[in-house]
């Protein structure tokens, strides 16, 4: 998945492998951010290059925004549907074996989709494996002060506190805050 957040891109290594490995375009900039990733071990980079950014933000994958407006029950259904399609186009006639190629790439995209679709639902409901950038969870409470906010972050038990203008917080109302902040989310953010 690509999450959007705050301008800036963060994407999934494993979109990117699937983007290597299917689309012959790829910028040289990816693939290196890429390999840089796969040395530290990372679930999601930050894409800052504007070529990469772009060419991600065109891409085929699936945004965070775009399937965290589904509810469980309907990312459930979307998957049974994708799978009905996937039943579909197994049952080739002979003129399509001659689009083999393209059948087997479509297959090969919505087998992703399924993927990320399911990350979705385990994101959800808590249960994901991946360790998600340190950024606000766009299902958090947002508690502002002034300049500040503060939110639950997208990697469990993790609180995000932000400047709205960028700048470093660290005075000793920003502490003050922070601490409120801390006590509220973490009561909204119990089960």
């Amino acid at each position: 998945m690509k999450i959007i957040n705050n301008k800036e891109c963060y994407v999934q290594i494993e979109d990117i492998e699937f983007l290597v490995d299917n689309d012959k375009d790829v910028p040289k900039e990816l693939i290196l951010e890429l390999k840089m990733a796969e040395i530290e071990s990372k679930d999601f980079i930050k894409i800052e290059d504007p070529v990469s950014l772009n060419f991600v933000l065109q891409s085929q994958i699936p945004s965070f925004d775009e399937l965290n407006e589904y509810s469980i029950s309907k990312l459930e259904r979307f998957i049974l549907n994708v799978k009905l399609s996937m039943l579909e186009s197994d049952s080739l006639t002979s003129e399509e074996l001659h689009e083999l190629d393209e059948i087997l790439l479509e297959k090969k995209n919505r087998e992703y989709l399924l993927k990320q679709i399911k990350e979705m639902i385990a994101f959800k409901k808590k249960m994901s494996n991946l360790v998600y950038p340190n950024i606000p969870n766009p299902n958090s409470l947002v508690i502002n002060y002034g300049n500040l906010c503060a939110a639950n972050s997208m990697n469990p038990d993790k609180i995000v506190v932000y400047n709205i203008n960028g700048t470093e917080v660290g005075s000793d109302d920003d502490i003050e805050f922070c601490k409120a902040a801390y006590q509220l989310l973490m009561k909204d953010d119990a089960p």
